[in-house]
């Protein structure tokens, strides 16, 4: 006992045993305080520390996550407009739709939806919606991307785009009753003729008169008067071929028209 450090310490130190048991009772009640005071300060902080941290820490590394998310994720413009007008249209007809309506289609531009515009026009009307796979630019990857959003193709309907309305046919003109013969009159056995249009003295005609004649228009008819009048009457119908102009042609058309009358002969 007479060895202890502890004791050897207390009797150096001037302190009764009294005053040293209130100064351990100090210290430990200092480092009690201390302590407690450093967990109350760190249970309020960590919180708040810990929120700042994952705060820091997750903002940087989730940009790249969003960016990328954002890339990957959101519908192309062409995309949003097919399932727009998928949802207020319903899905399209592909043998009625226009140029504007096929490029809403997902995969669907201004060249394929010509591409399939000028296909529909030169094959006629799409049968079944496989044979949109015959058009240039479109494959099996695009035609099952588009499959949601085309209508199906029924014969009935194809049949009724295939065959064009017959014009209306005019109605027969109504049936006119022969003209009834009179009673106890036998039918006539020859049928009426038609009659040859009346003869022109060319020496006596008038210029409208003689412009009724064939080939014969207002010029030729005012020579046939001005030659009437220098040289004296035809003498004969050929000598209608005197006037200028007037050829064997235009007399072979209308020699059995034309006479020169009883009076004109040769002196």
């Amino acid at each position: 006992m007479a060895d202890d450090p502890r004791r050897r310490w207390f009797i150096s130190s001037g302190m009764t045993r009294r005053e040293q048991h209130v100064l351990v009772f100090l210290i430990v009640l200092v480092g009690a305080g201390l302590a407690w005071h450093q967990y109350k300060g760190s249970w309020r902080r960590e919180p708040l520390t810990l929120h700042r941290a994952d705060h820091a820490s997750s903002e940087p590394s989730s940009l790249p996550s969003r960016a990328s998310s954002s890339r990957t994720r959101l519908p192309s413009p062409a995309a949003f407009r097919s399932a727009t007008t998928a949802t207020l249209e319903g899905p399209l007809d592909l043998n009625t739709a226009s140029e504007e309506q096929l490029q809403t289609l997902p995969g669907i531009g201004v060249v394929r939806a010509k591409a399939i515009i000028s296909h529909r026009e030169s094959h006629g009307p799409f049968r079944r919606l496989e044979d949109l796979k015959q058009v240039p630019g479109i494959g099996n990857k695009t035609f099952e991307a588009l499959r949601p959003y085309l209508k199906p193709l029924t014969l009935a309907a194809t049949a009724t785009l295939t065959t064009a309305p017959s014009p209306p046919t005019a109605p027969d003109p109504p049936h006119q009753p022969a003209a009834a013969l009179p009673v106890g009159a036998a039918p006539s056995a020859n049928p009426p003729q038609m009659q040859s249009p009346p003869l022109i003295n060319i020496n006596t005609a008038t210029p409208d008169q003689l412009a009724e004649l064939d080939g014969i228009g207002e010029a030729l008819a005012k020579r046939i008067v001005d030659y009437r009048r220098t040289y004296g009457p035809f003498r004969s119908p050929v000598d209608i071929q005197k006037v200028q102009a007037i050829g064997k042609a235009i007399y072979a058309k209308n020699r059995h028209r034309i006479t020169v009358g009883v009076s004109a002969g040769k002196p």
